[in-house]
């Protein structure tokens, strides 16, 4: 079972704590705290032991060298940088985790489908020329062989490509992912996936803007319930969407 009301949560939970991450890293106070910061241990560094083997003369430089106002000017200025960096980081790493819940989602209806309507995976292994099971798992799984082949095709339906994703899901199961697109949302699964590989792989530059990480989260909000209520309605998936209070809203 899956209640709709627990997915939207966690979608909401992923998006607020970027904003609330965005919004510390652009709070007034945090760069004069951070310099501070900086400042302390530079002037803590400098009063190790070890330290000294990292000039060559033995010198160390004073503890006021670096509460010097040149030295603050500099501090300052590689802060903002970072902060600006840091902004960032913080969307591309949201993006990651975003596009990892997806995949859970997909993932788990996939299986949920499968064990409601086995006769599914008759198609799918009658296309395969070689059935991934050694000998032994069907041995040690002669009671459970069933659940066998559905962990093993949802382990292979998650190393898919997300095009191949969706296209499995429109031949097997009959539900189109393109029904949630750019006409609605603005961006779709496989800009999002495109994103993610070059955060990833570092292809290309990305940059992305506050806009931009809203468009994602409703994006992922509504396809999330688009392919859950696909999956009620073909398939009679258990999906309710409680209040909290345990009624369930879809009858």
């Amino acid at each position: 079972m899956i209640d709709i009301t627990e997915v939207m949560q966690k979608t909401s939970s992923i998006y607020d704590f970027y904003k609330l991450g965005e919004e510390g890293l652009k709070h007034p106070d945090i760069l004069a705290k951070e310099v501070s910061r900086k400042i302390k241990f530079l002037q803590d560094f400098t009063k190790q032991p070890m330290t000294e083997k990292f000039f060559k003369d033995g010198k160390v430089p004073p503890e006021e060298f670096f509460a010097s106002q040149s030295m603050v000017t500099v501090l300052t200025k590689t802060t903002q940088e970072t902060i600006k960096a840091g902004v960032n980081y913080l969307r591309k790493q949201t993006v990651v985790l975003f596009h990892s819940y997806i995949e859970i989602i997909i993932s788990n209806i996939v299986r949920m489908i499968l064990q409601r309507e086995v006769n599914i995976l008759k198609g799918i292994y009658a296309e395969k020329s070689k059935l991934p099971f050694r000998a032994e798992e069907i041995i040690d799984n002669k009671d459970n062989i069933i659940n066998l082949m559905i962990d093993k095709e949802v382990n292979r339906f998650m190393r898919l490509s997300m095009q191949q994703k969706i296209d499995y899901f429109k031949k097997y199961f009959d539900i189109d992912f393109t029904l949630t697109s750019k006409h609605d949302f603005e961006i779709d699964i496989l800009e999002i996936d495109t994103l993610r590989h070059n955060i990833i792989h570092g292809d290309k530059e990305v940059i992305i803007d506050d806009y931009k990480m809203l468009v994602i989260n409703n994006y992922i909000v509504g396809l999330s319930l688009y392919l859950l209520t696909q999956a009620r309605l073909k398939f009679k998936i258990d999906v309710v969407w409680t209040d909290g209070t345990g009624i369930n809203y879809l009858r």
